[in-house]
């Protein structure tokens, strides 16, 4: 019976987050507002499961894109740009909306490939001590100011131990917004006694 019920309000949700975005496309953006925000007053009970904070995510970037195309409001837009990453940061739409909507522009700007490690926050019976990797694709004038955009992407729990140990420029990249281009899966790992007097110096 429960799962039926969370199928139903994942189905209700997927619809939902379509038609904001329908409408949002058709430049009809007041309807499109007044339909996001009803979805998200129910947010929290729509993020009891990762797919249904994936959804809530398309959500919130339909209505910052109402915003600023809308009414230029950079810093609601953002708001909402910024909640969409922490219910899911691989949301290409929202990862590319929060470059544009900023649009920082540098002459020095290179495009990085970024390798960070960190100490995973949940418990795993199948791996004691779990910590973590990720990888990023970043525009950046260099590493510290990748290292700030990225903070921004990982979830307050991780990123006190978040150590940067591969920042490559492939490029450079003076013509297009700084940011985060793109973000990779986490891959979790069994950590030593050694390895956690690193992360807390």
């Amino acid at each position: 019976m429960l799962s039926r019920e969370l199928d139903n309000v994942k189905l209700e949700l997927t619809a939902l987050a379509l038609k904001v975005s329908l409408l949002s496309e058709l430049a009809r953006h007041e309807e499109a507002r007044e339909l996001a925000d009803e979805v998200l007053e129910r947010e929290t009970s729509y993020k009891e499961r990762a797919e249904d904070a994936a959804e809530m995510s398309v959500v919130q970037t339909q209505l910052a894109d109402i915003l600023w195309k809308g009414k230029q409001d950079k810093p609601t837009a953002l708001k909402y740009l910024w909640r969409a990453i922490s219910n899911d940061k691989w949301n290409q739409q929202a990862i590319d909306a929060i470059r544009y909507v900023r649009n920082g522009k540098s002459q020095r700007a290179k495009y990085f490939r970024v390798l960070l490690e960190g100490v995973w926050n949940e418990l795993d019976d199948d791996i004691p001590n779990p910590g973590f990797i990720i990888s990023y694709d970043v525009i950046a004038d260099d590493a510290a100011e990748a290292m700030k955009f990225l903070k921004r992407f990982e979830p307050p729990p991780l990123r006190r131990s978040l150590i940067m140990r591969e920042c490559e420029p492939l490029a450079d990249w003076p013509d297009e917004p700084k940011g985060v281009y793109k973000t990779f899966p986490y891959h979790i790992f069994p950590r030593d006694n050694e390895e956690d007097g690193n992360h807390d110096n």
